[in-house]
């Protein structure tokens, strides 16, 4: 697995989208409700083209 941090979550998800990216796992927060701890932030996971599980996450503590 490969994480990156991006500024623009939803822009992100949304070329993804754009771009018919393999979704392995749909937007979600980490660690999902009601557990108020973790990093606190939302994430997509995408496989690339090569196989690749990659991880889009917004900073920490961003997800309520």
């Amino acid at each position: 697995l490969l994480w990156f941090e991006v500024d623009d979550f939803d822009a992100a998800v949304a070329r993804a989208a754009e771009l018919a990216a393999e979704v392995v796992l749909p937007p979600h927060r980490n660690p999902p409700p009601p557990d108020p701890g973790g990093p606190a932030h939302r994430e997509i996971w995408l496989r690339d083209l090569e196989g690749y599980c990659v991880v889009l996450a917004s900073p920490d503590g961003e997800a309520p």
